[in-house]
């Protein structure tokens, strides 16, 4: 007999009992991992009450909660803690250091553009010094220059009072005439080159202002001409001895040093008369 149940089985049957098992295992194994609802505590009657889960759409989703702002906000003030009065003191401190900073940092700038004020003020007027020096000096060279020529004009000697042929004499032969003289006559001087006293007084002026004659005219009109060798000793005379009397210290050094004797015959000027 129990052969008779076992040959009975089908492979079929088999078959849709495996099918069977399988399908419970797979429903079985999905419900396990299934994600739970988050249910709310039970009460404290010990009842669990359900309620339908709240379901919503996209649409519901995608809109910005209106009060989640609200509710942030008022999670970061309350997580916020008030400051002690040290805490105060540091920021008020700190507040402080950067302000006085600001203001040394403005300070410094201010000296920065007052200095390179200052130095292009000062450059400006070296430069108009260093223009007007030049000016000046320009200007007295022309004047040296336009003296020079006048004076160099005027050396017109005629012959015994004649108006015949006119020798024109230089401003070096009226010089090196005064120093070889050593001891000079305006009066002199204004019968040899034909001109009045007082153009010969005028013409020795403008050459000892162009350092080209240097001197001494007394009232009497007479012209001692001074080297810069009895110069020198004139002037270191009277640094060494400093109070002297006018007569007895001054004119006894004078004759001494101060040689009062011609050169005309030794290197004589040579002035052609017709």
């Amino acid at each position: 007999m129990t052969e008779e149940v076992t040959h009975g089985i089908s492979p079929v049957a088999t078959a849709i009992v495996l099918g069977l098992f399988s399908l419970v295992f797979l429903v079985l194994y999905i419900l396990k991992f299934r994600k739970k609802p988050n249910l709310p505590p039970p009460s404290e009657g010990g009842s669990t009450s359900y309620s339908n889960p709240t379901i919503h759409t996209l649409d519901e989703t995608d809109q910005p909660n209106e009060s989640g702002t609200n509710e942030n906000e008022d999670e970061e003030g309350k997580s916020k803690k008030p400051l002690t009065a040290k805490q105060r003191k540091r920021m008020e401190m700190k507040e402080e250091m950067r302000r006085l900073k600001a203001l040394q940092e403005e300070e410094k700038e201010e000296k920065r553009k007052l200095m390179a004020m200052k130095q292009e003020q000062i450059e400006a007027k070296r430069l108009e010094r260093e223009k007007l020096l030049q000016e000046q000096e320009q200007k007295k060279r022309e004047e040296e220059e336009k003296a020079y020529q006048e004076l160099a004009s005027t050396f017109v000697v005629e012959s015994e009072g004649t108006i015949a042929e006119a020798n024109q004499y230089t401003v070096d032969d009226f010089i090196n005439y005064i120093v070889s003289k050593k001891l000079s006559n305006v009066e002199e001087l204004s019968v040899r080159f034909s001109l009045k006293s007082n153009e010969i007084i005028k013409r020795i002026q403008e050459l000892e202002e162009q350092d080209r004659l240097f001197g001494l005219l007394d009232d009497q009109g007479r012209y001692i001409h001074i080297t810069d060798d009895e110069a020198e000793a004139v002037i270191k005379y009277l640094k060494t001895k400093g109070k002297l009397h006018k007569q007895k210290d001054l004119v006894n050094y004078f004759n001494t040093i101060i040689s009062l004797e011609s050169k005309l015959e030794s290197n004589p000027v040579e002035l052609d008369d017709d």
